[in-house]
């Protein structure tokens, strides 16, 4: 009986040796496989990565060049305004029509001729009200004379009219100053 039984060391020794191996192969495989994984996805990860630090830059480059843009546009700005109300100052000074109109609120002027502008007066109506003025020096008096270009029959006014005090006209008439 202890023939049946008796075990074959050999073959079981052999055949372990070879399971081990099988085991050991497999092993390797797999960490050269994931090494082989990782390293790939390292790699994606860093091309990312520097894909998005130079997005990064640029986008940084440009909102300064921007902020710098918007800097030199304030600057530019600052000088014009400068400029407007040392211009309009000037002016104010010069024309009598210009001394008046400029400082009234939600008036607009332009020249269209010698001593002769066409002012625009926003009411609160729909339509803002268009006329041309003019005036004439007669020596120490000064004579101002309107012309509607817009129409102006609710306000009970003649389409030309002489007057003298163009401050009171435009009380009177727009109710502004």
């Amino acid at each position: 009986m202890t023939d049946n039984y008796e075990i074959n060391w050999e073959e079981k020794y052999i055949h372990l040796k070879k399971k081990y191996k099988e085991l050991v192969n497999i092993r390797v495989d797999s960490v050269k496989k994931d090494t082989a994984n990782l390293k790939k996805k390292i790699e994606e990860h860093r091309k990312i990565h520097e894909i998005s630090v130079r997005e990064l830059k640029q986008q940084n480059n440009e909102l300064r060049t921007m902020v710098e843009d918007l800097e030199s546009a304030k600057k530019d700005i600052e000088t014009m305004t400068k400029s407007i109300i040392q211009f309009r100052e000037y002016l104010i000074h010069t024309d009598k029509i210009l001394e008046v109109v400029l400082t009234l609120p939600n008036c607009s002027v332009a020249c269209i001729g010698d001593k002769k502008y066409r002012v625009t007066v926003n009411t609160n109506s729909n339509e803002p009200k268009v006329m041309n003025l003019s005036y004439l020096q007669n020596g120490s008096q000064t004579l101002y004379y309107y012309e509607m270009v817009t129409d102006l029959r609710n306000q009970n006014l003649p389409d030309h009219i002489e007057f003298k005090d163009l401050r009171k006209f435009f009380s009177e008439v727009f109710h502004i100053i």
